[in-house]
């Protein structure tokens, strides 16, 4: 038993490294095209009109609303009383969290926030990573059930190398790829009430792990462990309404460039590209913020509307980039200054 123990600890030691290795590589990759690209990118056809780029920054913070939203609704549905704005002001600070390792430190400042409110930290956390997972998971559900339309823009290959998997996909007809999609979300809500147990089993480990209490039955903490099919959906809803908005976000960005939409399905590109993106960033974990991963994903989707080539895409992206670090340092020093006093009194 003694003999294993340095074994052990070499190999935690070994994993931040391992981490930082692997973004290391993914980041290396990714600036190299990218650069590549941006120096093919005639800058002096660009025709910029800021004000849109202003309107992104504000729509970013607008489209996250929805998920401070659902913690709360979390937090309240689990017996923690404690008002909106508190909430708001925690989720959205948090954000400048995700860009550490591991992003858990997203977590940890929103529950350090809402402490103050009687809000075990603990228990906060927990939930937050309840919101922070279907979020995430409903992103991946908007990039499977608007993929055949956003296919329907045009050229793909750029997705297909990121994604080599999606050459059986093309090989469909679109009303196949239609019937594959709607096949994917209805066994997604069918699968809802066993992702509600697998969730719920998953929160159960992380408070073993780390050594959170989850309390003893009857308690509100252990609402966490009674997720449902309802809580979901919610949950789901609101981080639908979250991609809109941000999808809305980068159509200003590229407004921002001139870039006006050029069909219909435009828009449905743009949520597509920022919910896809977006989730699969943050489901590789050893990048921070999902930067480098973030931006391949979008490069490659972007490319799929016929106007945006791959040095336009790159700009595109990295501005994007820009403007929702620019947001969440803006609001989230705005929100942080201007705090609520914690309300103390019975509930």
């Amino acid at each position: 038993m003694s003999e294993s123990l340095p074994a052990q600890r070499a190999a935690v030691s070994w994993k931040p490294l391992l981490k930082w290795l692997l973004f290391t590589i993914v980041l290396i990759f990714v600036a190299k095209y990218g650069y590549r690209q941006w120096q093919q990118m005639d800058f002096s056809a660009v025709r910029w009109e800021p004000q849109w780029l202003f309107v992104a920054i504000v729509l970013y913070f607008i489209g996250w609303i929805p998920s401070a939203w659902a913690w709360w609704w979390l937090l309240h549905a689990a017996g923690q009383r404690i008002p909106f704005y508190p909430a708001l002001r925690a989720h959205y600070c948090g954000h400048l969290g995700k860009y550490a390792p591991g992003k858990a430190l997203a977590l940890i400042i929103r529950a350090a926030m809402v402490r103050e409110h009687g809000v075990s930290a603990a228990f906060a956390a927990l939930l937050g990573t309840v919101e922070t997972l279907v979020t995430m998971a409903t992103g991946l559900l908007v990039l499977i059930a608007l993929l055949p339309l956003v296919l329907a823009l045009g050229d793909a290959s750029a997705l297909v190398r990121l994604f080599p998997v999606l050459k059986m996909f093309l090989a469909l007809s679109f009303v196949e790829q239609t019937l594959v999609s709607l096949g994917v979300l209805l066994l997604a809500i069918l699968a809802a009430p066993l992702s509600a147990r697998v969730l719920t089993r998953l929160v159960r480990r992380i408070s073993r792990r780390y050594n959170i209490p989850i309390g003893p039955a009857g308690s509100p903490s252990d609402a966490v462990l009674k997720l449902n099919t309802r809580t979901l959906l919610i949950c789901g809803t609101a981080a639908t309404v979250c991609w809109v908005v941000n999808g809305l976000s980068l159509g200003c960005v590229l407004a921002g460039m001139s870039l006006p939409p050029t069909s219909l399905l435009d828009p449905l590109l743009w949520i597509c590209a920022v919910a896809g993106a977006t989730s699969l960033g943050f489901v590789v974990l050893f990048a921070p913020g999902g930067l480098g991963v973030r931006e391949a994903v979008l490069v490659a989707l972007l490319q799929i509307s016929p106007g945006i080539d791959a040095s336009l895409a790159v700009v595109i992206a990295v501005l994007l980039r820009i403007v929702s670090l620019l947001s969440e340092l803006v609001f989230a020093g705005v929100l942080y200054w201007f705090p609520v006093k914690a309300d103390r009194s019975p509930n």
